[in-house]
């Protein structure tokens, strides 16, 4: 057997066994620093833990800020375009019309990768062992009657398909909050078709003045105009939310860190009610550490509530955030949870949330096509571990087959 093969899969495998064994992460943690509930836990459903390499990397792809997004995709193409070159290197000359085509191989590899990964509704992996006494709940989600929603990716994405998102990613509840608008969560559906499992929820995203707004709880359409023109405005919203429309408000990223971060004082005295700490979007990802625990630290001080949301737009099947919420008097899911939002304070929620790469890490922008497996093999179960390495060793085995099939050499040798 050449002796190549076996020392790529010796130092992957060392590499695995290094990343989780001297440099471990937990799966799961809470923005803040508080302990999780006992036994809250990740389940992996069989066929993810089957092709574990292959649904790892989308779910860590899919958590990328977006400049560690972009980074990940180039340095694909690059270590793509190595390969073809090293594999048409024929003596001393390069076979250029072999490296291309290894190269146009590695290109549509990638991209039927990412579009896999963007389309397919596939298995996920969700939260599991909650204690009964909590509501697993998604605060911030999007159904195609937002003017995002759309094309043939997405075009599909209605209430029951969100639905059955949500239900794949562990949730018992989930607020629609489309843009500007609430007949995604509304139109057409009975009270009966809505009260499906998981519980969807009425809301509305309000796009205003540098800002978008989660309102929550609301059954009937806010009019934007009258909010939307000015930071008065925004503080408007604030004061009218609940009185006038019966909603909670929730600031999201990144617009409020990226537009509004000086006013988040301002906003707590106005009446704002949360703020997201996690955010899934390649753009919201982009949140500094600093600016998270700063609006961790205003939320403690001020009696607000924090929330990990999927800010879910039809695309990808990996959930980054949970929030859970105490359970209630049984006035009903949605009633339950709203009560809680608007009684409780910082108590109310509690945000649980994967390990991921983070635009902060050490590890360098270039070096995110080898940082997104390594992140994974930091927090990986068991189970991964040993998919990961049975995948490894079962590829370098038939690859190192098929090469003494065909070495000549060989075939002599056998002939004789």
């Amino acid at each position: 057997m050449p002796r190549r093969p076996l020392i790529v899969a010796a130092s992957l495998s060392l590499l695995i066994l290094l990343a989780r064994l001297a440099f471990p992460a937990p799966a799961l943690s809470d923005p803040t620093g508080n302990l999780l509930p006992a036994g809250v836990h990740l389940a992996f459903p069989l066929l993810n833990l089957l092709f574990a390499p292959l649904f790892d990397l989308w779910d860590g792809v899919t958590l990328l800020a977006m400049p560690r997004l972009r980074a990940f995709l180039i340095g694909t193409v690059a270590l793509g375009a190595i390969w073809s070159i090293g594999g048409a290197i024929i003596g001393r000359r390069v076979r250029w019309g072999l490296a291309a085509a290894r190269l146009l191989f590695s290109i549509v590899v990638l991209a039927l990768f990412v579009l896999a990964g963007i389309g397919w509704r596939r298995s996920m992996v969700h939260l599991a062992g909650v204690p009964s006494g909590w509501w697993v709940v998604d605060l911030h989600s999007h159904t195609n009657v937002s003017h995002d929603v759309k094309g043939w990716l997405q075009g599909d994405f209605d209430l029951e398909t969100s639905r059955a998102w949500h239900r794949r990613g562990g949730f018992s509840l989930f607020f629609v909050t489309d843009h500007n608008r609430i007949d995604g969560w509304s139109h057409g559906w009975s009270h009966e078709q809505m009260a499906g499992t998981p519980v969807a929820c009425p809301g509305e995203e309000l796009s205003l003045w540098g800002a978008h707004i989660v309102v929550l709880g609301n059954t009937d359409s806010i009019p934007r105009e009258t909010y939307a023109d000015s930071a008065p405005g925004i503080a408007r919203l604030f004061r009218e939310s609940e009185a006038r429309w019966g909603g909670v408000t929730l600031a999201s990223i990144p617009e409020y860190d990226d537009n509004h971060f000086a006013d988040l004082p301002q906003w707590i005295a106005e009446g704002v009610d949360g703020f997201e700490v996690s955010n899934p979007a390649p753009k919201a990802n982009r949140q500094s550490m600093a600016h998270r625990d700063s609006a961790i630290a205003l939320a403690r001080a001020n009696d607000r509530w924090l929330a990990g949301v999927t800010d879910q737009h039809g695309m990808g099947a990996t959930v980054q955030a949970w929030t859970l919420v105490p359970r209630g008097e049984g006035q009903g899911v949605c009633v339950d949870v709203l009560t809680t939002l608007r009684t409780k304070g910082f108590a109310a929620t509690q945000v649980v949330e994967r390990h991921r790469l983070r635009l902060e890490s050490p590890w360098p922008l270039f070096a995110t096509v080898i940082a997104v497996p390594w992140e994974g093999w930091r927090a990986a179960g068991v189970s991964q571990l040993v998919s990961w390495l049975a995948w490894i060793w079962v590829v370098t085995l038939l690859f190192a087959r098929t090469r003494r099939a065909g070495d000549p050499s060989v075939a002599q040798a056998t002939s004789r």
